[in-house]
């Protein structure tokens, strides 16, 4: 599919941010505009211009004298993010208040199909993603909630870590399910308290996923 001529640098950026997000744009691979040019059908401003404005989300890097790279994968990236979307996830939650009976079914349903033993990876974090999502959908601030889109797009490169073994799955979906009940208990400032502490613990998980893959920074 071609890239038409009006808005062009945002049609740019939502495809480079579709490459990104499925994985096709890998952690640490080359960004060559040349080959970009050819494969969107478009002029190297755009593309530049896109790129420049995925790096200042730093979701791209600039190489000096080479041009733009997807952001290798480093723990300390999640290590210094992770407590802050949490915090921000927490903040939104409060800020929307009690959720209603189909929410927390929502939920409910979302952690069974996570639970499930044969997802694939990518499945498995899409509906993490919906989890979370649907947890904080009733937050009524604008800009928090972009701040949170904006943090979590930077962290998206590390979904691989879905792929840690049932173990750590069943720890995830048990914490989802506490929190689900701490909020369908009316306990709100608990439900809160609890997703901060869910991020912080996805920490050392994706501390480990990188050590396993010889990747850890």
């Amino acid at each position: 599919m071609k890239i038409q001529p009006h808005s062009l640098k945002e049609q740019v950026r939502s495809a480079l941010l579709d490459g990104l997000e499925s994985g096709l744009l890998a952690p640490g691979s080359r960004l060559e505009e040349i080959r970009l040019t050819k494969s969107l059908g478009v002029s190297r401003t755009p593309i530049r211009e896109a790129l420049r404005g995925l790096e200042q989300e730093g979701l791209v890097q600039s190489i000096p004298n080479r041009g733009f790279r997807v952001p290798a994968l480093d723990q300390e990236v999640v290590k210094n993010l992770y407590p802050i979307i949490g915090a921000l996830e927490g903040l939104a939650l409060r800020s929307g208040g009690l959720p209603g009976e189909d929410q927390l079914d929502e939920l409910r349903d979302l952690n069974r199909k996570m639970a499930g033993p044969d997802l694939e990876t990518r499945t498995r974090y899409t509906l993490d993603q919906r989890w979370h999502e649907t947890l904080s959908a009733r937050n009524p601030n604008t800009e928090l909630r972009e701040q949170l889109e904006r943090l979590k797009r930077r962290v998206m490169f590390y979904d691989g870590a879905w792929d840690r073994g049932l173990a750590a799955i069943e720890r995830s979906c048990s914490e989802h399910d506490h929190i689900t009940d701490c909020l369908a208990d009316g306990d709100l400032a608990q439900a809160a308290a609890e997703i901060e502490q869910h991020y912080r613990g996805g920490i050392e998980v994706i501390r480990r996923w990188l050590e396993q893959r010889g990747t850890a920074t």
